[in-house]
């Protein structure tokens, strides 16, 4: 998985996360696994069926609230995006507004360090894995090197397979330039 990594493949997928709000408290630290949370959150209050959307906002409109201690049910996030992410709600809830806050988060791919787990990756990349692994062993082992080519050219192959199609669905890319410049006025 690092290895496809440094390839410049960024191997990461979006989860629906539920943090427990509870009364007070406005900051949660999520997962270290965490890379960033997407979108609009969905508040749950304990007991209800209904869920209400909680916005995000940035890091201007959250340092722009006069009063951070006004209380009720969560309107709004800031994701503080520190060395460990914390996400910040707005309101405060109150003990009359705890449920489950679910976010989507971003998180990094595990890596594969314990074979009793499954890979976390779209099924295409499996053969790749497999012909890569197969290639792995095959050189460990001390097989002639035409037999470790082969396994090697096959693990190749699955790869750009795999990278063609990791990519196809993904959706654009855009970039913004906050940087003042004489041609961005």
């Amino acid at each position: 998985m690092q290895g496809v990594q440094g390839m410049g493949l960024f191997q990461r997928d979006v989860e629906f996360y539920d943090i427990t709000l509870t009364a007070g408290t406005t900051t949660y630290s999520l997962p270290a696994s965490t890379l960033d949370v997407v979108g609009v959150a969905m508040f749950n209050l304990t007991g209800e069926d209904q869920q209400t959307a909680v916005q995000p906002m940035d890091r201007d409109a959250y340092f722009r609230l006069v009063d951070k201690t006004i209380t009720g049910p969560p309107r709004q996030y800031f994701l503080h995006r520190l060395q460990t992410l914390t996400l910040y709600v707005y309101p405060v809830p109150t003990s009359a507004d705890v449920g489950t806050l679910q976010i989507q988060r971003q998180y990094a791919l595990a890596t594969m360090s314990d074979g009793n787990k499954t890979i976390d990756l779209e099924r295409y990349w499996i053969p790749y894995f497999v012909w890569a692994l197969a290639h792995y062993m095959s050189v460990a082992a001390g097989l002639p090197v035409a037999r470790c080519t082969y396994l090697s050219q096959q693990a190749n192959g699955y790869l750009e397979s795999a990278r063609s199609a990791s990519t196809a669905g993904n959706a654009d890319s855009y970039f913004f330039n906050a940087h003042e410049t004489g041609w961005s006025r």
